[in-house]
């Protein structure tokens, strides 16, 4: 997998989500998850997940992770990035890990 090709994918997806209002993400990415595929550049078809979880309580923080993989071993440990946005400012923290997504919404 092009590491920088898939950063550059979810980069785009995570830059959307950002758009959106709280409530938005809320209704789309709580509990829920859309999973769906991009071609790269190179031509390599890329699986993206997105999800959204509650960080601490109800109607507060919102963790919004997007994972890539390219269907090779990478899909047993994707590529995450994430940013958490408050119900009531935006707060963009961001960094990419290479972890599954379950595994960054237990910790």
């Amino acid at each position: 997998m092009d590491r920088r090709e898939a950063h550059g994918i979810i980069s785009v997806e995570l830059t959307r989500l950002r758009a959106e209002t709280y409530q938005a993400l809320v209704e789309r990415l709580l509990d829920k998850q859309e999973t769906f595929e991009r071609i790269g550049a190179s031509g390599t078809r890329y699986q993206v997940e997105l999800e959204a979880f509650c960080d601490d309580k109800p109607h507060g923080n919102l963790l919004v992770i997007a994972a890539i993989d390219d269907g090779s071993w990478r899909a047993f440990v994707p590529m995450c990035d994430d940013f958490i946005r408050s119900p009531t400012a935006l707060s963009s923290v961001s960094n990419v890990r290479c972890a599954s997504v379950r595994e960054r919404a237990r910790a």
